[in-house]
């Protein structure tokens, strides 16, 4: 491969895996920050909507790992 070419990559390849860990990744842990205040915040009675904030943060915190792991392969590759 060309070093210019794998150079371009290498620079993308981490540019990318910046931005998602820090405009993705904290942007999905103040949902989940927010989620867990709006969990604090309900009545006992309310647990229909717990169910739902709980299925929220688990998706929440699926989509981060998946976050980290494409941040994690994008700055392998980039080495």
């Amino acid at each position: 491969m060309d070093d210019n070419y794998k150079q371009l990559t290498d620079a993308l390849h981490r540019q990318l895996a910046r931005q998602l860990h820090d405009e993705i990744s904290g942007n999905l842990f103040a949902l989940r920050v927010g989620l867990f205040n709006v969990m604090s915040a309900l009545d006992p009675d309310q647990e229909s909507l717990k169910l739902e904030i709980q299925k929220l943060k688990a998706i929440t915190q699926s989509t981060l790992e998946s976050v980290g792991e494409i941040t994690d392969a994008l700055r392998i590759d980039s080495d």
